[in-house]
């Protein structure tokens, strides 16, 4: 019976090893992408001058540029988000009706990621990896005329899922592309809060982000 379980235990370190060697080991490259934000808001209750219900949604989209640090099964990454354009946002209110707007904001946030990999080989050479973990996003600079968010509202933390793809290039030397979607565990808009208080209304908030990146990547 002893021998039989080393014989197991030898098994298991001899598969352990294989599929060690079979993963794609660590590596490092810089990624260029897009995000999109959105969060949305609701108040409703006894707002004065009359019962009144509003929804709204602000939608902003960034260009990001960063870097990534792989650990087969964990990635790291810090990347700078700039605004493109403007803040537009959709209020449906329920006495003055549907409205849109496009607020003049100017944002630029430094984002850190740490998500959990596993790489999955197929077709030979390529690596497919579903990830999850936390995004801290903080921002660094704000230029606004119309928003009504407070800077330490635009500092939050997302709970991130998504998946991707490594493309061999030449060697160690590889392309990775991601797709990875962001639940805000941190929205909030304390004005809107206060004007709901105030009004003895409800109000409550939810937020999420996309983000898709294209990067170069290179094995140790």
């Amino acid at each position: 019976m002893v021998r039989g379980m080393k014989w197991i235990a030898v098994a298991l370190l001899g598969l352990t090893a294989a599929a060690y060697g079979q993963s794609p080991g660590p590596s490092a490259g810089v990624s260029l992408g897009t995000t999109f934000d959105s969060l949305s808001y609701q108040v409703d209750g006894t707002l004065s001058p009359s019962p009144q219900k509003q929804e709204a949604t602000l939608n902003m989209s960034f260009v990001t540029v960063g870097g990534f640090v792989d650990f087969t099964y964990v990635e790291a990454s810090l990347g700078l988000l700039v605004q493109l354009g403007t803040q537009s946002t959709k209020i449906v209110d329920s006495s003055s009706g549907t409205s849109d707007q496009d607020l003049d904001t100017r944002f630029v946030n430094l984002d850190a990621r740490l998500l959990g990999k596993y790489p999955l080989r197929f077709l030979h050479s390529l690596w497919f990896f579903p990830l999850v973990g936390l995004e801290y996003s903080h921002n660094l600079s704000r230029q606004n005329k119309q928003d009504f968010l407070r800077s330490d509202e635009l500092n939050d933390l997302f709970l991130d899922a998504g998946a991707g793809i490594d493309f061999p290039v030449n060697g160690s030397t590889y392309v990775r592309a991601e797709g990875i979607y962001g639940l805000n565990l941190t929205p909030s808009s304390q004005d809107v809060k206060d004007m709901a208080s105030s009004g003895g209304g409800f109000y409550g908030d939810y937020g999420s982000r996309l983000n898709f990146s294209i990067g170069l990547g290179s094995r140790f």
